[in-house]
Parts: structure tokens; sequence; C-alpha cells
């Protein structure tokens, strides 16, 4: 009985502390301008998505951005808020309309136009089988041609 009170205890602190998902986006370029017939006018424009998918509350992110040389240029602040039930898509380096109140996320501090990011979501809300989702567009001005991956929750 003993040590199967311990091992749910240890469960639960597991548990408890399990409170962030972390996105790492591998590479990305956004040195293109902004979006003119739904493509940057040349070169890239990069687009990240983070969905929160508790229905009930909002919850916070913090991202942190990487030069291709692994230069850090996380700006400060570098939190930002996804209200419940909501999807922020953002670009990481330019301001543009296209990105809507994905735009609340900070960019990309100096640097430039390439690079990794890392995107830290706030567990603590999430209830049982919710899970955050992601993705990377990336559209090329030069050719209008568009590719995407899926960001997995590590």
């Amino acid at each position: 009985m003993r040590k199967l009170a311990l091992a749910s205890l240890l469960a639960a602190i597991v548990v408890a502390t399990a409170v962030a998902t972390t996105f790492n986006v591998p590479f990305y370029n956004d040195g293109g301008g902004n979006l003119s017939g739904g493509f940057p006018p040349s070169g890239y424009a990069t687009f990240i998505a983070i969905r929160n998918p508790d229905l009930d509350s909002a919850v916070q992110g913090q991202i942190y951005y990487y030069d291709n040389d692994g230069s850090p240029r996380t700006p400060t602040p570098n939190t930002f808020t996804i209200p419940a039930g909501a999807s922020y898509s953002f670009r990481p380096v330019k301001d543009d309309a296209a990105e809507g109140v994905g735009r609340d996320v900070p960019n990309k501090n100096g640097g430039n136009a390439a690079g990794t990011a890392t995107i830290v979501m706030d567990d603590s809300t999430l209830a049982p089988g919710e899970v955050y989702s992601g993705r990377v567009v990336v559209l090329e001005g030069n050719t209008r041609s568009q590719s995407a991956f899926t960001l997995l929750p590590q």
C-alpha cells in the first residue's frame, strides 16, 4: 500500500511540474517585403503559427530568437498571450498587416532575416488531452510558391 501511495505521489509531482510545451523552429528566412497579392514582392515571408487548444483560458508564451549563426536576438519583453481557443500566426522579423492579431508576438531583435526560434507555451491551464499545435508556412515571392511544415510539441 505504501508503494502505491508513493508511486501516486511521484506521478502527481511529475504531472504538476510539466507545465510547458516547447516548439523549435529549426530555420526560417523572413527577409521578403510585406505581402501583396498573397506573396512578398520578392524573397521569403515566413509565418509561424501556434494554436491555443484551451477553450476557457488565455495562455502565455515566450519566444526566443537566434540568428543563423546562433547569436541570441531575443527581444525584451519576449512574451505574448493567445486568447482562449485562438491561433496566432506571425512573422518573426517583419511587421505585416497579414499577421492580424499575430502582430502581438514580439519580433526578432536585430540581426539578419534568417535564424531559428524557440517558443515556450504555458501548460498550466490545459486539461488532459489538450495539446498545442503549430506550423510554419514559407511564401516565396520570386516564384510565387509556398511550403509548410508542422511544428511538433516537445
